[in-house]
């Protein structure tokens, strides 16, 4: 089990492919720096659903949000691991061109995100 960042790279993980392409870094707070660590695995994913079921059936480890995750930690099909290294989240940000007729699937998508940013 990694009990410290580094030990990860001991590891198989799930690494996160973005939509432009790149591979996203694992980052953590160590010794109140914030470090990237480049994590090994063969799966690499855009799927939320694919991920999760890798970690669950024990294949892996996954970087994610808690918040995302709470389903799985509170069935115990999933452990939480390096808590005290986890960088601070500040949520969703949507960016858009102006709050002037604001068209109404945005509009009550942005509302979705205030009222279940846990979800989101």
């Amino acid at each position: 089990m990694a009990r410290r960042a580094r030990d990860l790279r001991a590891h198989k993980c799930v690494r996160w492919r973005m939509l432009s392409g790149a591979i996203y870094s694992w980052r953590f707070i160590i010794d109140g720096h914030r470090v990237e660590i480049d994590v090994g695995g063969s799966l690499v994913t855009n799927s939320i659903q694919l991920m999760a079921r890798a970690v669950i059936e024990g294949t892996c480890i996954a970087l994610g949000i808690e918040s995302l995750a709470k389903r799985w930690i509170d069935r115990g099909q999933v452990v939480p691991l390096l808590q005290d290294y986890a960088c601070p989240w500040s949520g969703w940000h949507v960016y858009y061109p102006s709050r002037n007729q604001l068209p109404l699937p945005l509009r009550a998508f942005i509302e979705f995100l205030r009222i279940h940013p846990a979800i989101a």
